[in-house]
């Protein structure tokens, strides 16, 4: 009903579309890294994540104090 209603809307004089669905994407092969290179990435990964994890709890630890503090 929207595809009906914004057709309606269209200027006379804009073009429709061709096809009704886009071309299928053309495949491409997969590359895989080096062996080495994804441990380290992965360790670099979980490291970021876990000093990100402790920085929010901290965050909300603080946010408790003030709270506390102004109460």
């Amino acid at each position: 009903m929207l595809h009906s209603f914004m057709m309606f809307l269209a200027p006379a004089d804009a073009q429709v579309q061709a096809t009704p669905t886009s071309p299928p994407a053309v495949a491409r092969p997969a590359r895989r890294p080096a062996r080495g290179s994804i441990s380290l990435r992965m360790a670099a990964n979980v490291l970021g994540n876990a000093v990100g994890f402790i920085a929010l709890l901290a965050g909300c630890w603080l946010v408790l104090q003030l709270i506390g503090a102004f109460l």
